[in-house]
C-alpha cells in the first residue's frame, strides 16, 4: 500500500519469498494483517477510515487493539 491513502499502521505482518530482503516501503506491497493500537485520539479514524482503507487495499486481517479497555477486535 502506498500513495497518500496510505495509512500508518501500528503493527503489520507481510508475505515475501524466502530469503528476500525487502528494503524499501514499496517493495512491501498489501500487508495480509494490519494492527492498530488505539488511542483516544485516533479511535475514530482507526475504526472508520483505516479500516475501510484497508479492505479496499485487500488486507486480509485487521485488528483493532485497545489498551485501556483491554480489548482486541477484528474489523
Amino acid at each position: 500500500m502506498k500513495g497518500k491513502l496510505a495509512p500508518e499502521r501500528g503493527l503489520f505482518v507481510v508475505r515475501k519469498q524466502p530469503g528476500q530482503i525487502l528494503k524499501q516501503w514499496s517493495e512491501v506491497g498489501v500487508p495480509v494483517l494490519a494492527i492498530e493500537f488505539l488511542s483516544p485520539s485516533t479511535a475514530a479514524r482507526d475504526r472508520g477510515a483505516k479500516r475501510r482503507i484497508y479492505q479496499g487495499a485487500g488486507v486480509a486481517e485487521y485488528w483493532i487493539v485497545d489498551l485501556f479497555a483491554r480489548v482486541l477486535g477484528t474489523a
